[in-house]
């Protein structure tokens, strides 16, 4: 009966801290923007952490991605999603109120 405890505890855990986060990632319309590769050198990196309620069905956080691209007239973007440890860490707390996070990295060229 503890092993099977035990095991429900971390199961529990582990649907705690998991969800389905999507980060929308726009730029604007009426400048072209390219994608570089992984292996392209970039001049420019932001690093932002977006908020989820509801095990990421409602986005707590603003998409910076556009503004980002706008503000520094990026020609060229390269844009992953990580799930760091400090992500884990926020999602393992704030988890049983359905809250996580997840960390976005914007890298680019400009003009």
């Amino acid at each position: 009966m503890k092993k099977f405890l035990v095991a429900a505890i971390i199961i529990i855990c582990c649907f705690m801290i998991t969800g389905c986060y999507s980060v929308k990632m726009n730029a604007n319309p009426n400048n072209e923007v390219r994608l570089i590769s992984a292996n392209d050198n970039a001049s420019f990196k932001h690093t932002q952490r977006q908020w989820f309620a509801l095990w990421g069905l409602v986005p707590l956080t603003e998409d910076g991605v556009q503004k980002s691209i706008s503000n520094n007239g990026l020609t060229e973007v390269r844009v992953s999603t990580k799930y760091t440890v400090i992500d884990w860490l926020i999602s393992g707390v704030l988890g049983s109120i359905t809250v996580g996070t997840r960390t976005v990295v914007l890298e680019g060229n400009g003009k």
